[in-house]
């Protein structure tokens, strides 16, 4: 009889990190013998046969795994079945960022934050992707968890890049909490007092978020760059790698972050990056990354332009990237991850 170990989500998309993960997880539980089908109550249409609804999750004692970002059925279920459960905790943007511009999401993410006491004492396993998270959990009453950062596969070494375009590029949702109108302002100060011609690429989607969208397009507009602010929605992984090799630097403002994907694959490309240091981006990013405090738009637009136009700091960014890849391949993490999750298949 074969293995088996169900994975649990609250919404499959294309270009979703926790969906990655399940993908990532998948294929490393595969190599190693253990069937893993993915179930979740939304999944996108692009995502049929990869991805099942939850109703067709069979009623067995197979163990559970739970990617928990926010409340759905898939919370409800995972704790009533009767096997074994393992959770992953992925953090759950506060409801703060989200009830001004859409209100269902802020509720869910609301009601996902209030349950989380409720679900202390249910699973037999407990991961967190970065120490923030893990004292989340700690802080509401969990057992100590395992950290085990977002597995990934990128390419290696990280090749320095002179030179580069002035092309300032974000990869993620487009969503309050991202604080894209602090890109906005950034690309407009390093245009008046820094590179004239310098530009933004904004890849992610804003479906959940129209009215902030359109408040950014306001925003673009009284500052006087439109023209070089481009919102390219949704793309593909290829187009999406195509930017960060095409780009100049990868800059994010992001002011709640459990993990934090993107830097990681545009530093695996030679991208030199900049972020907010805010929730878990310092901590995934290590020395690899310029850390920007505070919403401080002059001081963070200083390192834009500086990444931008010296090839010593792009070099010494890249050596430190090595470095910080290094320590999240899927040959350093492949173990550990099956290793915690042995509780799971008994």
């Amino acid at each position: 009889m074969s293995i088996r170990l169900h994975q649990l989500l609250a919404g499959a998309a294309p270009g979703d990190a926790v969906t990655d993960q399940a993908f990532q997880w998948r294929s490393a539980l595969d190599d190693a013998g253990i069937n893993s089908d993915i179930y979740a109550e939304y999944v996108d249409s692009r995502l049929f046969g990869n991805v099942l609804p939850l109703y067709m999750l069979p009623d067995d004692n197979a163990g559970t795994l739970l990617r928990y970002s926010i409340w759905s059925r898939a919370n409800w279920l995972a704790a009533t079945r009767p096997g074994r459960l393992g959770i992953v905790y992925h953090n759950i943007t506060p409801a703060r960022f989200m009830r001004g511009s859409n209100p269902v999401v802020a509720e869910l993410c609301s009601r996902g934050r209030r349950e989380l006491e409720q679900f202390a004492s249910r699973p037999d396993v407990v991961v967190a992707d970065s120490t923030y998270n893990a004292e989340e959990l700690l802080a509401a009453g969990w057992p100590d968890p395992v950290i085990i950062p977002l597995l990934q596969r990128l390419p290696m070494p990280p090749p320095v890049r002179d030179p580069v375009p002035p092309t300032m590029l974000y990869v993620g949702r487009i969503a309050p909490n991202k604080r894209i109108e602090d890109l906005i302002m950034i690309l407009a100060h390093v245009r008046e007092h820094h590179i004239p011609d310098a530009s933004l690429d904004l890849i992610g989607n804003w479906l959940e978020f129209p009215i902030y969208r359109a408040a950014l397009d306001e925003l673009a507009g009284r500052l006087g760059v439109t023209d070089v602010v481009t919102f390219h929605g949704h793309v593909s992984n290829e187009v999406r790698d195509r930017a960060y090799e095409e780009a100049g630097a990868y800059v994010s403002m992001s002011e709640h972050e459990g993990f934090c994907n993107p830097p990681l694959e545009a530093m695996s490309r030679g991208l030199p990056v900049i972020v907010r240091d805010a929730g878990a981006v310092g901590e995934t990013t290590g020395n690899a990354a310029l850390l920007v405090r505070d919403r401080d738009i002059p001081l963070a637009a200083a390192a834009v332009a500086r990444t931008l136009t010296d090839v010593r700091v792009r070099h010494g960014l890249a050596v430190n990237a090595r470095h910080r890849l290094e320590e999240i391949t899927p040959e350093a993490l492949t173990p550990v991850i099956l290793q915690t999750i042995s509780p799971l298949l008994a």
